[in-house]
């Protein structure tokens, strides 16, 4: 009879042990300034498959618009909130964040690139640590003539968040130093990919015997950053070289699309520029391409090379930034001296001639060793409860 007691009794402790863990989840509220596209938006979404669900209860507040994953990440079943906003100084937007962080009572807050004066009401309203990710703005905000806010970033992390969170070890010097920031107070967690989707993509993928070279670029079409503007000049250069018989594919949208098409008729190349606009399915255009092209003038990271790479296409990139970093000893990665429209056309025909429309088996298998976005999430697991230890008083 004691016996059967006893076990009663451990029975009903091991039971009232996990009910407590349920209802003690640590309470993650994600902000973000809602974008098209992006690093910051693929982020959240591989958080939100891969978060360990048993520990985190984690919420999403998206300011201005929902963005591309709002459908996927709500059919997950994580609450999203939408809260729409005239511009990123609106004080309604900032009044309706405050009611909900208020309701949700989040134990940490990991905000994604927000406007000025956000950051403070999310402290006001949550009393939370306050985790930041920093994307790259500092080169862009520069370029933009934003110095005042890129200093008023700098005063806010200063002052409100507990961690700076950067993509790689060039933007953590970036950020160290332009934010005036402790070393100590910036961490770097590089971005993984959800690794089963880009692989069943690049395995159901028809082999493709045509002759023509097909190129690529993805993103944003935005000159002063993404060096857009430099891909009609890159095709003239190839065509100069005897190079003809190829095409190039643009697919995303941007501000500088416009002037971008402009270029293709200015330099003669408009016949072999195709404007794809914003798709679906990325990967697959994606993995239709023999190498894709990143021109960029300054990259924080460049998540959309690891994901070619991943599909098995080459990638041909300007040396900058985190770049240099992520495609350092990548097989199938070839990086060039930045704004060099001369090199970057001798490198793609280089390897067109050594490797034609040959998969980077090399280059996916290194991908997989490094760049798997539920290691990732492990890391940023790891760094919440960090936060939350040194917090708790």
């Amino acid at each position: 009879m004691a016996d059967n007691i006893s076990i009663d009794k451990a029975e009903k402790e091991c039971y009232i042990a996990s009910f407590k863990n349920i209802v003690t989840k640590i309470k993650i509220a994600q902000v973000r300034w809602g974008e098209s596209i992006g690093g910051p938006e693929r982020i959240l979404r591989d958080l939100a498959v891969y978060l360990n669900r048993e520990r985190f209860d984690m919420r999403f507040f998206s300011l201005a618009c929902g963005g591309p994953y709002q459908a996927e990440i709500r059919q997950m079943g994580y609450p999203l909130s939408v809260i729409p906003a005239r511009s990123g100084y609106d004080l309604s937007v900032r009044l309706a964040l405050w009611r909900r962080l208020r309701d949700f009572g989040p134990d940490l807050v990991h905000e994604h690139g927000l406007p000025p004066f956000v950051r403070p009401v999310i402290k006001w309203a949550t009393r939370a640590p306050l985790l930041s990710f920093d994307h790259g703005q500092i080169k862009i905000n520069r370029h933009k003539g934003k110095f005042w806010l890129n200093w008023l970033n700098g005063f806010e992390y200063r002052l409100l968040s507990e961690l700076v969170v950067v993509n790689s070890d060039a933007n953590k010097k970036l950020v160290t130093k332009a934010y005036r920031l402790a070393p100590a107070k910036v961490q770097t967690i590089r971005l993984g990919l959800d690794l089963e989707s880009f692989q069943y993509v690049s395995s159901t993928m028809p082999a493709v015997n045509a002759p023509q070279m097909i190129l690529g670029y993805v993103g944003r079409i935005q000159n002063y950053d993404k060096g857009t503007d430099l891909l009609p000049k890159l095709v003239q250069e190839l065509e100069r070289h005897g190079l003809a018989d190829l095409e190039l594919r643009i697919v995303g949208d941007g501000p500088d699309l416009c002037s971008v098409k402009k270029l293709t008729y200015e330099k003669g190349v408009a016949d072999r520029i195709e404007f794809l606009g914003r798709r679906q399915d990325v990967p697959e255009l994606m993995a239709g391409m023999d190498i894709l092209l990143v021109p960029s003038r300054t990259e924080a990271f460049g998540l959309v090379a690891i994901e070619a790479l991943a599909l098995g296409t080459r990638v041909v990139a300007f040396a900058v930034d985190g770049l240099c970093e992520v495609l350092a000893g990548c097989p199938g990665a070839y990086l060039v001296p930045p704004g060099d429209i001369r090199a970057m056309a001798k490198t793609v025909m280089d390897v067109w001639r050594r490797h034609g429309k040959r998969r980077a088996i090399k280059a996916q298998r290194y991908v997989t060793e490094h760049y798997d976005a539920r290691q990732m999430t492990r890391e940023v697991e790891m760094l919440y409860q960090k936060v939350l230890n040194r917090t708790m008083p």
